[in-house]
């Protein structure tokens, strides 16, 4: 069994890295946690480069590395010491998708978006999109 869990970071997110690493543990199942990072370059994200004195590819690279380093802490913590780790970019719901399919994922496990007024009237979270759209089984963690 292989189950995808996607993490940006947020204390939502490294909620459902516990909670899928744990369902990993009990199922003996391989666990995969995913990062993805936005193709566009925000404008803290420039200054941080300038900064830095590295290209934006390098801080979002870094802060990839960062944030799946974290969560893989989180997985070894729930007992789970061999999840492997994956940074992509794109859109975070697309390319959650993409990967589940490519790697042949039997669950995926998404974090529950914050409440934010523009995604409730303007947009889908990621987490809405992925249920909406995959084709297996997804868990929403709150």
């Amino acid at each position: 069994m292989q189950i995808l869990v996607a993490s940006n970071g947020s204390a939502n997110a490294e909620r459902a890295v516990g909670f899928a690493a744990r369902v990993a543990r009990f199922l003996d199942a391989k666990l995969t946690i995913l990062t993805v990072s936005s193709e566009i370059v925000s404008s803290k994200l420039r200054r941080m480069s300038q900064i830095e004195r590295e290209a934006p590819s390098e801080v979002i690279a870094a802060e990839a590395r960062s944030k799946l380093v974290r969560a893989q802490r989180v997985a070894e913590n729930a007992g789970l010491p061999n999840a492997q780790i994956k940074a992509a970019s794109g859109d975070s719901a697309e390319t959650i998708l993409e990967v589940a399919k490519a790697s042949k994922s039997d669950l995926i496990v998404v974090g529950k978006g914050q409440h934010d007024l523009w995604a409730d009237l303007f947009q889908h979270r990621t987490s809405q999109k992925v249920v909406e759209s995959s084709c297996c089984p997804v868990v929403v963690v709150p």
